[in-house]
């Protein structure tokens, strides 16, 4: 654990990032305006943006409902009768199907109460005729507690469901135990099933080591970001991925301590991008890109509850890293639960004062608004570019060619600052699907055989080369090594190259003809030890190249045996191996790992 070194800025009054003169409040040169578009919630949890532009919410008690941002009228869908609220837990996380004209599904999360135990569930509902229906229970029987539940829910591109839970306060034995689903990021298909390529075969855990994670958001460039409670240091803001263990209860915050280091090593465990102590209790998260406050493009906002202020985290372009750090409204409404963002850029946050822990003001709860209202020296301007992959693009004089989120300002001819965003991806090119060496010898013809669906392929920069195959004939050649590089065009106009190493060896004669048959144990290698099995009538040789066609060994096999021990070298690679008389060849491909 360490404290964060991003330095963070207060909201000051006249003279700051934000300024308060004259009713004005600016961020940066962007003023703003705030207001409480509706007041007397209690507790809302989830607050987002849904396809009908209305603002859809979650209060723990158990209601859920839908706002008009424009007239503050709430309308309530369904409130859950079985849910549990106490301390912490009760109606919590909330997200909508992407395609939600096709699929009105509305995926919850809230604790329950069975046999004397807090429990969590997660359960789909039907959206139809204005009110939640029909409920399809996906996931349950999680244990639960009167703190660290979780639970935040998002669906990526692919259309999975990801689900943060708590450590129900085990902190010693759920985060690292890959069979309980607390302390974990867990990954769902939509109709509840486990997807076959989560990390651990039929299991829904796709992260683990968590402690309380309070905010889950995807970013434009596919990446998944969560902000976490630490205890009373090391807030955290991870990147989600794949298969990571992100260190609860042994790492708190960055691997820096004596007694984190060597689990750090020996976990894969994922450092955050961003922690704080003292802690936060960071809630809710969002990404802005809209460009409405140019100040804030690229940022990732940052609820917090304990600090009661907004965090403004500016991303690296390639959103890996944070490069600036930046506080608002730091005790302004008091503590703040939620936040979604309007495809406008209209901001909104979820204050969160009867939850047990605040100081609640005459019309808490309540979601407020934040709007830019004028706007005079910038513009804006958002795009987005997918190039191939080596090209690069001009970006405003800066030669860009990683993906990322990039921006700049640029004057133009009315009199206004630009401020210009760009999205960067890459086009998915394909594979050529060719192997990196070839051995074969003298006597041997062999095909070189890439991909179909590439529009134009030349092997060798010869145009009469133009197929997706090429032919060697090692006795027109000779012994030697050769490459062979292909360069194909896909349909988007993307080029790719590729190049095979050909070693060209001797043919062997020994003696007669007859049987030759072999096999190899283990394969793959995990050591060096390698047995080989074979079945001759007459002499024959074994010979083993490494995978750049060094060859590594050669020895003369006699019938009257049948085994051969053999060991590889110390280096991790694909091993050829080849039995051969004057007229028979036989081959094995070992992994050595």
């Amino acid at each position: 654990m360490k404290i964060s070194k991003i330095i963070l800025v207060s909201l000051i009054i006249i003279f700051g990032f934000i300024t308060n003169s004259y009713s004005q409040i600016f961020i940066g040169n962007t003023e703003i305006d705030t207001t409480s578009i509706v007041t007397n919630l209690d507790t809302p949890w989830e607050i987002l943006w849904g396809p009908d532009d209305f603002i859809w919410l979650t209060e723990r008690y158990g209601r859920i409902s839908r706002l008009n941002p424009e007239t503050g009228e709430i309308t309530e869908l369904i409130t859950i009768g079985d849910v549990h609220e106490s301390g912490e837990s009760g109606l919590l996380g909330m997200v909508l199907h992407p395609d939600f004209g096709n699929h009105p599904y509305v995926f919850v999360v809230y604790n329950y109460y069975e046999s004397g135990d807090i429990k969590e569930r997660l359960v789909r509902y039907t959206y139809s005729g204005g009110v939640l229906a029909s409920p399809l229970t996906l996931l349950e029987g999680i244990d639960g507690q009167v703190n660290h539940d979780g639970s935040r829910l998002v669906i990526d591109a692919n259309l999975k469901l990801f689900m943060t839970t708590g450590d129900a306060l085990s902190d010693a034995t759920y985060p690292q135990s890959l069979t309980a689903l607390n302390g974990k990021v867990l990954r769902l298909n939509l109709d509840g099933s486990v997807p076959e390529d989560n990390p651990i075969s039929g299991s829904y855990i796709w992260t683990w080591g968590h402690r309380n994670p309070q905010g889950l958001v995807i970013s434009p460039l596919g990446i998944m970001y969560s902000s976490e409670h630490g205890p009373s240091n090391d807030d955290e803001l991870n990147i989600i991925e794949k298969g990571r263990n992100y260190g609860w209860p042994t790492v708190m915050g960055f691997c820096d301590e004596p007694t984190e280091t060597q689990f750090c090593t020996d976990n894969n465990v994922m450092e955050p991008i961003a922690a704080w102590t003292p802690t936060l209790a960071v809630a809710g998260t969002d990404f802005f890109h809209q460009g409405a406050i140019p100040e804030w493009q690229n940022n990732l906002l940052v609820t917090s509850l304990k600090a009661s202020q907004l965090t403004a985290l500016e991303l690296s372009p390639d959103g890996r890293s944070v490069i600036n750090e930046e506080t608002y409204f730091q005790d302004w409404w008091g503590r703040l639960r939620d936040i979604c963002i309007s495809p406008d850029g209209r901001v909104f946050l979820a204050v969160s004062n009867r939850d047990g822990r605040g100081t609640v003001q005459e019309g808490d709860d309540r979601i407020v608004e934040i709007t830019a209202i004028s706007n005079t020296l910038y513009c804006n301007k958002e795009q987005n570019v997918t190039i191939c992959p080596g090209d690069t693009y001009d970006f405003y004089g800066r030669e860009i060619n990683q993906p990322g989120i990039y921006s700049d300002t640029v004057l133009n001819s009315l009199g206004c600052d630009t401020i210009v965003s760009l999205t960067l991806s890459l086009k998915d090119a394909g594979s050529i699907g060719l192997e990196e060496s070839v051995t074969m010898a003298l006597d041997d013809t062999v095909t070189l055989t890439a991909n179909e669906g590439f529009i134009s392929y030349q092997w060798n920069n010869d145009p009469s080369l133009n197929e997706n195959s090429v032919t060697i004939i090692a006795s027109e050649l000779g012994v030697g090594t050769y490459f062979y590089t292909i360069d194909v065009e896909d349909v988007d106009g993307c080029s790719l190259t590729d190049t095979v190493k050909v070693n060209i060896t001797y043919p062997l004669y020994i003696r007669e003809n007859g049987i030759l048959e072999f096999s190899v144990y283990p394969n793959p290698v995990s050591g060096n030890e390698l047995n080989v099995n074979y079945t001759i009538e007459a002499e024959a040789r074994l010979i083993i190249y490494f995978q750049d066609g060094r060859e590594i060994y050669s020895s003369i096999l006699y019938p009257t045996t049948n085994q051969l021990r053999i060991y590889l070298p110390e280096v991790s690679g694909l091993y050829n191996l080849i039995i051969t008389n004057n007229k028979v060849r036989s081959y094995r491909k070992v992994l050595k790992l």
